[in-house]
C-alpha cells in the first residue's frame, strides 16, 4: 500500500495571498495519512478542509487530532463534534483510540498527547507548560467548563497508550501504521533527547511498547522537522509542514519547515528508515537493513 503521509499544515495561518494549503491531486498513493494540527478547530475549518481534500484527490484519508485541532473547544467534546458534522464518513476516516483496516493494513491511531515524563523532572515540565503551552489557554474540558491542565493531559495520554498497546497485542496478519500527533519518542527532539522541561510537552518514550509490538510503521506530527528513523524493527515517520511563515509584498511567503515533502510516500513494503534530525545512533537498533542517506554507513572505509 502506498500512502502519502504529512501533517502539521497549520492552514489557519495559510490565508492571504498564498491562499491556502491543497494536496496535490496526482499522487501516486492509495491513501492519505494526516498526524494532526491541520487548519484550526477540526469540526470547522479542519472538516471544510478535509472534505475538499478528499473531493479534490479521490483517495481515503485517515487522520487524528493534533494539539491545535482542539482550540477554541472542548477535548471532551470536540470529536464528536467533527463526526457529527463531518458529510463523507466513508472516505475520511478519524482515529482517536480506535482502528481502521483499509486494503489490508491496519491503521491505529490517537493524538497521544504525553506524559510529562521524559524530562528528568515531571514537576518542572508541568509549570513549564502551563506558562508556555498555548494549549492550555486555547482548549477547555467538561463542555468548555473547566480550565485544562497538565494532569489532565498525562491522563489522556494513559488512556490513549493503554489503548494503542491493547490494540498492538491483539495479531494482524498484515501491515501495521500507527499513527499519532504527539512524538513516541525522544528521538525526534532536536539532537535526539528531552534537554529542556518544555520538551515533556511534545513526546513520551514509547520505546519499550514499541520495541515489544513492533508496528511496521509509526507516524507522527506535533515536532516541526521532518524525521525519518528506526527503534527496534519500526520506522518512526514526521513529514511537518509548519507554519507559514510572513509574506513579504507579493511574494510568496515560505513555510517553515524547509525540508518538508509534499509528495511524500511511503510503501507499506519497505521499512528501511533515512537519516535525519534524531542522532545517528539510531542505526545500531538495524544496521543490516538501515537505509544510509549517501549509500555507505558512518563506519565504511572512506
Amino acid at each position: 500500500m502506498r500512502i502519502h503521509i504529512l501533517s502539521d499544515i497549520h492552514d489557519d495561518y495559510s490565508r492571504g495571498s498564498s491562499g491556502t494549503y491543497e494536496i496535490p491531486e496526482d499522487l501516486a498513493a492509495d491513501a492519505i495519512v494526516i498526524a494532526g494540527d491541520i487548519a484550526g478547530r477540526l469540526s470547522r475549518m479542519g472538516s471544510h478542509w478535509l472534505i475538499r481534500q478528499h473531493l479534490r484527490t479521490g483517495l481515503p484519508i485517515i487522520l487524528v487530532a493534533g494539539n491545535h485541532d482542539f482550540w477554541r473547544s472542548s477535548l471532551d467534546a470536540e470529536i464528536g463534534r467533527f463526526r457529527d458534522r463531518l458529510s463523507f464518513p466513508e472516505g475520511i476516516h478519524l482515529l482517536d483510540g480506535d482502528e481502521l483496516i483499509l486494503a489490508g493494513t491496519r491503521f491505529i491511531g490517537a493524538t497521544l498527547w504525553t506524559d510529562y515524563e521524559i524530562y528528568t523532572d515531571a514537576y518542572t515540565a508541568h509549570a513549564t507548560a502551563l506558562r508556555f503551552m498555548n494549549d492550555l489557554k486555547m482548549i477547555r474540558t467538561d463542555s468548555y467548563r473547566r480550565r485544562l491542565l497538565p494532569w489532565m493531559l498525562a491522563e489522556e495520554h494513559r488512556r490513549h497508550r493503554d489503548t494503542i498497546d491493547s490494540l498492538l497485542a491483539t495479531p494482524f496478519d498484515g501491515p501495521t501504521v500507527v499513527i499519532t500527533h504527539h512524538a513516541p519518542s525522544g528521538r525526534s527532539l532536536l539532537g535526539g533527547r528531552a534537554t529542556e522541561p518544555l520538551d515533556a510537552s511534545y513526546a513520551s518514550d514509547l520505546e519499550p511498547l514499541i520495541r515489544r509490538h513492533a508496528p511496521d510503521f509509526w507516524i507522527h506530527g506535533h515536532i516541526h522537522q521532518r524525521q525519518d528513523y528506526a527503534v527496534g524493527d519500526t520506522r518512526i515517520l514526521c513529514n511537518p509542514r509548519g507554519y507559514r511563515l510572513a509574506e513579504k509584498g507579493r511574494q510568496r511567503a515560505e513555510i517553515e519547515v524547509k525540508n518538508f515533502d509534499p509528495r511524500l510516500i511511503i510503501d507499506t513494503d519497505d521499512t528501511r528508515p533515512l537519516v535525519t534530525g534524531a542522532d545517528i545512533d539510531v542505526a545500531i537498533d538495524r544496521p543490516s537493513s538501515f537505509q544510509w542517506p549517501f549509500g555507505q554507513s558512518p563506519d565504511a572505509e572512506a
